[in-house]
């Protein structure tokens, strides 16, 4: 299986970012950058490197838009015609792992979502990422802010050979995301579960708002889940909507339905909460736990057998 790495990226951030980039090169096959600004001097130098770098906007618009952009032109290029796997990135975030050695002795081709370790230094936490496929059958980003797969192959695949690392100078935005979803909001489940995520965020870490939490409290009742992401086990979509229902039924004073939650969250997610709750707690590589829950032999693929939980 021949790899590819994909990114949006813009001048600025090429040079800010130059070395993590041009480390991340030798880690696949090929590496495609989708810029969103004019090409400088540092864009122009990474065609140097075997990296090709298409201007795909004048300006950044949305995540998962100019991810939809880069992954058309990879589909009808023929020169990525025989790459099978496919991960994004972001310009601060590294990759650890060799993907060629590793999928040279993958003895698969399967159009499926794979889910891997990412380590957030800044927020001192890990979790399980999900912004790679293989396959030719091309995915579909959307959702304003939390972008991810709206549409993409059932297969799932957990791997530990490799991961993505944030190196992330600060958690400064330059501008809120709740204001960034009332500019473009949208009826999508995604874009919804965004405005319930960064409701609790801003009234649990910036700045107490019931009001806002009340919002969010009436728009996590009124969302239907898509039968694609109630059956994404390794997406964080569907056991994040039901982590953040806890925490702001806990928030609002709700204790019967807030355990309610924390009963469901346990039948369906127990050790994968077990895992999270450890690292916070412990400050202990979640790895460990990850491998133990598994109960596999770490140099094996995991397969999902989406019969019966993930863990077992």
């Amino acid at each position: 299986m021949k790899s590819l790495i994909y990114g949006i990226i813009d001048e600025k951030d090429a040079k800010k970012w130059r070395s993590l980039i041009l480390e991340n090169r030798k880690k696949s096959d090929f590496m495609v950058l989708g810029s969103v600004s004019q090409l400088g001097n540092t864009l122009n130098e990474f065609k140097e490197h075997g990296i090709d770098v298409f201007n795909i906007a004048n300006h950044f618009d949305d995540f998962c838009i100019h991810r939809n952009s880069i992954l058309d032109i990879i589909k009808n290029d023929p020169k990525y015609s025989d790459c099978d796997f496919f991960l994004s990135i972001d310009s601060d975030e590294q990759v650890v792992g060799d993907l060629p050695e590793y999928l040279k002795f993958t003895d698969i081709s399967v159009s499926a979502i794979w889910a891997y370790y990412y380590n957030d230094i800044l927020r001192d936490s890990i979790y399980v990422g999900h912004r790679a496929f293989s396959g030719r059958n091309f995915p579909t980003w959307g959702g304003v802010v939390h972008d991810s797969f709206i549409e993409c192959p059932d297969d799932q695949i957990f791997s530990n050979k490799f991961k993505l690392v944030h190196h992330r100078e600060n958690l400064h935005r330059n501008k809120s995301y709740l204001e960034i979803i009332n500019e473009k909001y949208s009826d999508l489940f995604e874009t919804r579960l965004a405005f319930i995520h960064e409701a609790y965020t801003t009234h649990s870490k910036i700045e107490q708002d019931f009001v806002l939490l009340d919002k969010a409290y009436k728009e996590m009742h009124d969302i239907v889940i898509p039968s694609r992401v109630r059956g994404y086990i390794f997406g964080h979509q569907n056991s994040r909507f039901l982590l953040y229902k806890f925490r702001i039924a806990l928030a609002l004073g709700l204790a019967d339905e807030a355990k309610m939650y924390a009963i469901q969250l346990y039948q369906k997610y127990g050790q994968r909460l077990g895992i999270f709750l450890e690292w916070f707690v412990e400050k202990t590589d979640t790895e460990l736990f990850i491998m133990k829950y598994l109960k596999a032999d770490p140099e094996k693929l995991q397969f999902i057998d989406m019969t019966r939980p993930w863990w077992k």
